[in-house]
């Protein structure tokens, strides 16, 4: 309106959520999703465009093969990344492929609590995943690099010492 009030701001202020009341043991959190449609780029250039998006901070990236127009195979590119280097991620993009738009959307990821933990097994320490949906475990999950370090110090296969380390648990 119009009225003059000096003493008190005329100003009125919304805030808009959503609630997470937690109880499945999850958490909500806001993300972005960068993608582009990519039909004419050396597919050798990927492996480097991959490394430059995880090394900015993407939290995931990935291809989803599509047809195009005159029926022309393509692949999207789909960077997930959170606000703060979206405008990076853009232009590694941009620079390092043959891309001439991109399409960016915000999304909501619910993400399962989750713990990291080192155990005890007769090869060894080894760090792992826990994660809980409702208050109970429902994931354990040996870090798979520590289990080809095992492998290589142990001379066993990946599936060996994958069994050694879950049946310790």
């Amino acid at each position: 309106g119009h009225r003059d009030v000096s003493e008190v701001p005329n100003v009125l202020r919304v805030y808009l959520s959503e609630s997470n009341d937690n109880k499945d043991n999850t958490t909500l959190e806001e993300a972005w999703m960068v993608e582009c449609n990519i039909d004419d780029m050396n597919p050798e250039w990927y492996d480097h465009l991959f490394r430059k998006l995880f090394e900015a901070g993407a939290s995931d990236v990935f291809l989803t093969p599509i047809i195009m127009k005159k029926l022309r195979p393509a692949n999207t590119l789909s960077v997930l990344c959170n606000s703060r280097i979206k405008s990076e991620i853009k232009a590694i993009i941009f620079r390092n492929s043959t891309t001439i738009g991109m399409r960016e959307y915000a999304v909501t990821k619910t993400v399962l609590e989750r713990q990291s933990r080192e155990i005890e097994t007769e090869l060894g320490k080894v760090a792992v995943k826990v994660s809980f949906y409702e208050g109970r475990e429902i994931r354990f999950k040996p870090e798979s690099d520590e289990l080809a370090r095992l492998a290589l110090e142990h001379g066993l296969s990946l599936n060996e010492v994958e069994r050694i380390v879950t049946k310790n648990r």
